[in-house]
C-alpha cells in the first residue's frame, strides 16, 4: 500500500511547505514499513502549531493507530488536517476540505 505514483492537490501545494510534504510521506512510509498488511488506505495527519513547537498527529482508523510527533518550528504556523489517500493505482494527498 502507498506504494505507487504519488500525488498532491493544489491546496497541499499552495499551503504546506514542501519539507513537511516529505516529512509527511515519509511517515506514511514508515508506518507501511512497520505495520506492513495493517495500513489503513486512509491516514490521517493533524498539524498544528503553537509556541514554535509544530505537533503532527498522525492517525488512521482499522486498525486504531497512532503516533505524534513534535518539532522546534520557527515558521509561518501551520493549522490544517491533512489526509493521504491510496486508491491502489496513485496515492494522494489532499487537504480534509478539498475531500
Amino acid at each position: 500500500m502507498f506504494n505507487n505514483q504519488r500525488y498532491i492537490t493544489k491546496g497541499v501545494s499552495n499551503r504546506i511547505p514542501f519539507w513537511l510534504i516529505i516529512y509527511i510521506w515519509n511517515m506514511v512510509e514508515s508506518l507501511c514499513r512497520d505495520y506492513k498488511e495493517e495500513a489503513d488506505y486512509l491516514q490521517i495527519f493533524k498539524v498544528s502549531t503553537e509556541n514554535n513547537v509544530l505537533t503532527i498527529s498522525h492517525s488512521q482508523e482499522q486498525p486504531a493507530i497512532e503516533n505524534l510527533v513534535k518539532l522546534s518550528y520557527y515558521g509561518t504556523p501551520i493549522n490544517e488536517k491533512i489526509y493521504v489517500i491510496d486508491s491502489e493505482e496513485y496515492s494522494t494527498m489532499l487537504l480534509a476540505e478539498e475531500y
